[in-house]
């Protein structure tokens, strides 16, 4: 009898250490995965709106130009992660003048401060060779506006949303190409006797590269 119950009490001391070791497999085998880190620097086209119209259908803003920046995305998710970036834009300040068309008069600069969401769908496939990942951004920021023209200056820093959608062509793991468009929408209030703007729309054209890691 004492050898049963000698017995008896091994094999439950076997199943309570067992018991552990089984939960701890069990918890890996369905852990998420979060993600990973990515880094996107980009170049493309900004296409603005006149920062302020004036009488007699004049106008004053700045020429469409080029834009450069970079991205950083951290995950929340491997569909989702947060997004911060930075972004410069520079072209010629132009006024607006009926039957002349634009006269260069200056120079203007942008820096583009952003905080985003991204969400990101599933990979499709373009063609047969490479496949494509659709994503979205959507976000708020900030744009600091600096102008030049004739030795004077003005200079606004407003706070702006932003929007935009894209895609990611796999070229190898961890490296994709990134084509995106995206709209900063804010108003910019100078420091100076320049009229106020209304809302202005500031359209971005990129393309980049997103190295994940």
């Amino acid at each position: 009898m004492r050898g049963s119950w000698l017995g008896i009490t091994g094999v439950l001391a076997g199943l309570a250490l067992a018991a552990p070791a089984q939960a701890q497999h069990g918890s890996s085998s369905i852990a998420v995965k979060r993600g990973e880190m990515a880094i996107v620097p980009y170049a493309g086209y900004m296409i603005t709106t006149s920062f302020a119209r004036g009488p007699l259908s004049t106008s004053l803003g700045s020429a469409n130009g080029a834009i450069y920046g970079a991205q950083l995305a951290l995950p929340l998710s491997p569909t989702a992660s947060l997004v911060g970036g930075i972004g410069y834009s520079d072209g010629d300040l132009r006024a607006g003048v009926p039957f002349i068309g634009g006269v260069n008069v200056g120079s203007a600069k942008a820096y583009i401060f952003e905080g985003d969401l991204e969400l990101r769908g599933s990979q499709g496939k373009q063609g047969l060779t490479m496949g494509f990942t659709p994503f979205l951004q959507v976000g708020a920021g900030a744009i600091h506006r600096n102008l030049s023209a004739v030795g004077l200056e003005a200079t606004s820093t407003d706070f702006a949303i932003n929007g935009g959608a894209g895609a990611d062509f796999e070229v190898s793991p961890g490296f994709t190409l990134r084509l995106m468009a995206k709209d900063y929408i804010g108003r910019a209030t100078f420091n100076s006797d320049l009229a106020q703007t209304n809302t202005l729309n500031n359209l971005s054209l990129s393309g980049g590269v997103r190295i994940s890691f």
